[in-house]
């Protein structure tokens, strides 16, 4: 059973025996079902990131728990797995694995070390208070969340398919959305051929591009977000970024997936679990006992198919 823990969560994990008594009890299951090998907790990138700032009392120990219950494994990126999918709409021989071996060393140690930490925190901070200064446009406030979404999926596709034209010309690419560059940086090292990005752009406008799971979680919950926004919600704070790219990870490659409340209740909002033929349980942090009776559920369930 694949289960992807946010930051918070692993917080809560390390210093169960100071929280709710249920936190020790969730540890002891998830550390006892991955030493049976019924649970690996695969690391996401961005629970690694997260833990960056902490004290160098707490970091060793939350890195070791998550080390600890990821046997060796990690998610890979969101946007590794975006990049692949793509390719693999024109190419048959990609790993859609999400997963890949590789441990918190790899993703953050090395910004531990004073000046990049210092360096990572400022860098945090600046994003934060430039995202602070863009003013909320209130143009598409009467759309409703579907139509909403609709739009956000139409300037995604546009972007890549502008820039598909553009690697295939040979011409400097000239992004307007976050993963277009990745995409196309990506196709490039793989040797993508003339006619296989002229397949792409074709695909992309039959909305196969939109269609890829990942993509399709991602675009949902930032169509939600942005609707609550415009209706008396707040604003975007940096580590929505995070937390969108985690859980879209999570609901494409996990069985269960635990992270604070309001990601949780966006999840839910957003009816991610009506788009998918195996639902992702997901489930808040602010409610361990809950947590706790599904886990112990579907461990049971885990043994009664052995």
């Amino acid at each position: 059973m694949i289960i992807s823990l946010d930051q918070n969560v692993v917080s809560l994990l390390e210093s169960s025996s100071k929280v709710n008594p249920a936190w020790a009890k969730i540890k002891a299951l998830l550390v006892a079902g991955t030493s049976a090998g019924k649970i690996v907790c695969p690391i996401p990138y961005e629970t690694a990131w997260e833990s960056i700032p902490l004290s160098d009392d707490r970091y060793p120990r939350i890195k070791k728990l998550q080390t600890d219950l990821s046997l060796g494994f990690s998610f890979k990126s969101y946007v590794r797995l975006l990049c692949e999918e793509v390719l693999a709409l024109v190419r048959s021989d990609v790993d859609l694995n999400p997963f890949e071996t590789g441990n918190w060393h790899d993703f953050c140690d090395r910004f531990r070390y004073p000046a990049a930490q210092v360096g990572y925190s400022k860098m945090k901070k600046d994003v934060a208070e430039k995202m602070d200064t863009v003013p909320v446009n209130y143009e598409n406030k009467d759309l409703p969340v579907t139509k909403l979404e609709k739009l956000i999926h139409k300037k995604d596709s546009f972007d890549l398919y502008n820039n598909l034209e553009r690697l295939k010309t040979g011409q400097a690419l000239a992004p307007t959305c976050a993963c277009t560059t990745d995409i196309c940086d990506f196709l490039k090292r793989n040797n993508i051929s003339h006619d296989k990005i002229e397949r792409l752009k074709q695909l992309v406008l039959h909305h196969k591009y939109e269609a890829i799971p990942i993509h399709f979680y991602y675009n949902r919950l930032v169509a939600q977000l942005e609707f609550d926004l415009l209706h008396g919600g707040r604003k975007q704070k940096i580590n929505d970024v995070d937390d969108l790219t985690r859980a879209a990870t999570a609901l494409w490659g996990a069985k269960m997936y635990v992270c604070d409340a309001e990601v949780a209740e966006v999840c839910k909002k957003a009816k991610i679990n009506a788009c998918q033929s195996v639902p992702t349980v997901v489930l808040s942090a602010r409610q361990p006992e809950l947590l706790l009776k599904h886990l112990e559920s579907m461990i049971q369930a885990s043994s009664g198919n052995e």
